[in-house]
C-alpha cells in the first residue's frame, strides 16, 4: 500500500480548516463585570460574555470593573488570560451562569 502524497498546500488547508477553528473557539472574550474590591470575598471575578456570567477566582494579574478578558472563559479549572493591557490566571468555578447566580456568587456568603 502506498502511502499518498500531500503537498505542502494539502497539510496547509487541512490545518487551517481542521485546527484553527477550534483554536478559535476557546477563545471568548468578555468584560470584569465585578473585579477586585466588587465582590463580598476579594479574590472572586464575574466576567461577563456573551453565553452569560464565568465566575472564577483571581490567581495573579489585576481585574477591575470593565476591563476587557480574553481566553478560555467556557471550561471549568485553570487557565491564563489577557485582562485589560496585561495577563493573569484564574480558576474558573462556573460558566454560562444566569445573572442571579453571579450575584449571589458574588455578594453572598456560600
Amino acid at each position: 500500500m502506498r502511502c499518498p502524497s500531500w503537498s505542502t498546500r494539502d497539510v496547509a488547508l487541512v490545518a487551517v480548516t481542521c485546527i484553527a477553528p477550534s483554536l478559535a473557539i476557546a477563545q471568548v472574550s468578555g468584560v470584569v463585570a465585578a473585579g477586585e474590591g466588587d465582590c463580598k470575598k476579594s479574590d472572586r471575578v464575574v466576567i461577563a460574555t456573551r453565553m452569560g456570567f464565568t465566575l472564577a477566582e483571581q490567581y495573579s494579574g489585576s481585574f477591575y470593573k470593565d476591563d476587557r478578558v480574553y481566553g478560555d472563559l467556557n471550561s471549568f479549572g485553570f487557565t491564563d488570560v489577557k485582562v485589560g493591557s496585561g495577563s493573569g490566571r484564574i480558576y474558573i468555578d462556573d460558566y454560562m451562569a444566569s445573572v442571579e447566580k453571579a450575584k449571589q456568587w458574588c455578594f453572598m456568603e456560600e
